[in-house]
């Protein structure tokens, strides 16, 4: 085959001499090379032909007809144009008609008679060139030709679409079949063979009332494809939703390719039946129910929606609450974390809602977001009422705790004014004694007035307060005792047991000071409050003197100051108190945290 591309851009042509005479050759080779071909090679025999011409792939052959060997240059040709499919040109000095009959049987490109004349070959070279190239420009289109026909015969037979092909009727009013694919055959429940040459209306009576056959005609007159929706055709033998698109073809049939969408279409009549039983469920909903898509685009609203804020349909989510082109900048897709606590809502009408989002997903599977509210108008104002009633008796309680307070101080002071006139100092002792226990209770008072909670007090901050009193009611015995306290943080006491604890601690210390530290001689306290893994608290008081006799028992005291403790931390705390070894009088009592503790 003769390289067309290297023709077109003009590349020289390469050439195979096969001559047996040298010195023939020779002249063949410069007449060549002198025209601005190219010889790429020179044989001698029929079978050294065959091998150069294998191995340079010449673009033409000159060939002898007689050839010295077993092949001559005939049957070296027959076997180049059969198998390399190479143009060859023969030079002969035989005018012999049977060389020359045997010769055309190969279908040579020229010939050329010995003794060679330049004129003759540089004429016959280009013939030859001009009609290899022709054939290999044929030869391709061909090939060509049955590549598309092949792809779009493979096309054709195996889309899922059904595929037809009509040409006009005579009458111009109808179209006949001229071919249909198997799909098309399938999804029309007709055979190929019956098919062709009918008319299309005779085989699907219903396309007219489908707008097919307008369609069909228009696109054959106009030459632009039509779109057909989807529709449902319909007549005596099948019942089908089909889409169909028709085009012209370059030959001028007309092709429709269709889609057979009816269990597309059940499965959409079946959600659309399923989306109105949910909807209906939604709307008569006793609280607002709003479907909306993520862009903003509402759905759906219930009953009681439009009642409110009226019927929304055509607008968007931000249109209906916020006045405004897009999305707000807090609106998002909800998950359901989302979904805890929402927020109130003030409608038009002046009812107060709780509104919450949820993610919502379509039957469809796309996805919508459902705002859901409720009337909570009673419930807010409800609320309202209590959070004033509650403020009201917080500040009723305030002036409770302050006038307690009040008084206790009030009766501390007669107590001390009392001791200013006795001077048995046993008395004196016990109204100071009684003074304390009285100033550990109106403590307590006190700091619930000023704190955050009317129930709970930090057992810290009402033991750094305690302590300095109770050490000021012993000037000269508190002097040289160095006090230690170490409160877990967070520690809070109920009311109920905030005081029995300070009183506790108020006898504790007292004790401390009148007989743990004789002669004014210096000592140290320690306190410490915590809260154990099992929820108890635990309070220590330890100090460094002279400490408890060692057959001391606590069941059997007879002291009032440690009687009460006693009595204080069994019976009123619920707890267990008792005494640890070692230097000096160490005391600890465990008891449960209530719960308002």
């Amino acid at each position: 085959m003769l390289n067309a591309a290297k023709v077109e851009l003009g590349s020289p042509i390469r050439i195979l001499v096969v001559e047996d005479e040298p010195v023939q050759s020779r002249l063949l080779t410069g007449l060549l090379e002198k025209m601005d071909y190219t010889v790429c090679g020179r044989a001698g025999t029929g079978s050294e032909a065959l091998i150069l011409a294998r191995a340079t792939r010449p673009d033409l052959v000159l060939m002898d007809i007689v050839l010295p060997g077993g092949m001559d240059g005939i049957e070296a040709a027959a076997t180049l144009r059969d198998d390399l499919k190479l143009p060859v040109v023969f030079v002969t000095a035989h005018t012999d008609e049977n060389y020359l009959s045997r010769a055309r049987t190969t279908l040579p490109y020229g010939f050329i008679l010995k003794p060679i004349r330049e004129p003759d070959l540089k004429a016959t070279l280009q013939m030859a060139i001009f009609a290899a190239r022709a054939d290999a420009d044929r030869r391709r289109a061909e090939k060509a030709a049955a590549e598309s026909d092949f792809r779009f015969r493979e096309l054709f037979d195996n889309m899922t679409d059904g595929v037809a092909v009509y040409r006009p009727a005579p009458d111009g009013r109808d179209f006949l079949f001229v071919n249909i694919n198997p799909a098309g055959q399938r999804l029309s429940q007709v055979d190929r063979d019956e098919l062709v040459g009918r008319r299309l209306t005779e085989v699907f009576p219903g396309v007219e009332e489908l707008g097919l056959l307008d369609a069909m005609g228009r696109v054959y007159r106009t030459g632009r494809p039509e779109t057909l929706p989807l529709a449902l055709y319909n007549d005596q033998r099948i019942r089908q939703w089909v889409e169909n698109y028709v085009f012209k073809a370059p030959s001028g049939l007309v092709v429709t390719v269709y889609r057979d969408r009816t269990e597309q279409q059940r499965h959409m009549d079946a959600l659309d039946m399923e989306r109105q039983r949910v909807l209906k469920l939604l709307e008569n909903l006793p609280g607002l129910v709003l479907l909306y898509q993520p862009q903003g685009g509402i759905v759906f609203a219930n009953r009681l929606f439009r009642e409110v804020f009226g019927d929304p349909r055509g607008l968007r989510c931000q249109d209906v609450f916020h006045d405004q082109n897009s999305l707000c900048p807090a609106c998002h897709y909800p998950t359901l974390n989302d979904t805890e606590s929402g927020s109130d809502m003030t409608a038009p009408d002046g009812r107060i809602f709780h509104v919450m989002d949820y993610p919502y997903t379509d039957v469809d599977g796309s996805p919508l977001v459902l705002i859901m509210g409720l009337d909570v108008t009673h419930l807010r104002r409800t609320e309202d009422h209590l959070k004033k009633s509650i403020e009201e008796k917080d500040v009723l309680l305030k002036e409770i705790h302050h006038r307690v307070k009040n008084n206790m101080q009030v009766v501390t002071s007669l107590l001390s004014l009392q001791a200013g006139r006795i001077q048995d100092p046993l008395v004196i002792q016990a109204l100071r004694d009684c003074r304390g226990r009285v100033a550990s209770m109106a403590l307590v008072h006190e700091q619930l007035y000023g704190a955050r909670s009317l129930a709970r007090i930090d057992l810290g901050r009402y033991l750094a307060d305690l302590i300095p009193s109770i050490v000021r009611s012993f000037p000269e015995a508190g002097r040289g005792i160095q006090i230690h306290t170490q409160i877990q943080p967070g520690l809070e006491l109920g009311i109920d047991q905030a005081i029995p604890c300070g009183l506790i601690l108020n006898e504790l210390f007292s004790n401390a000071f009148k007989h743990a530290f004789p002669a004014n001689r210096n000592g140290r306290i320690d306190v410490s409050a915590e809260r154990t893994e099992a929820g108890d608290g635990v309070i220590r008081f330890s100090d460094d003197g002279v400490g408890l006799p060692l057959d001391y028992d606590l069941a059997r005291t007879k002291t009032l100051g440690l009687s009460l403790v006693k009595n204080l931390a069994e019976g009123q705390m619920k707890g267990a108190l008792a005494r640890d070894p070692g230097p000096g009088a160490t005391f600890r009592f465990q008891f449960p945290l209530t719960s308002k503790s």
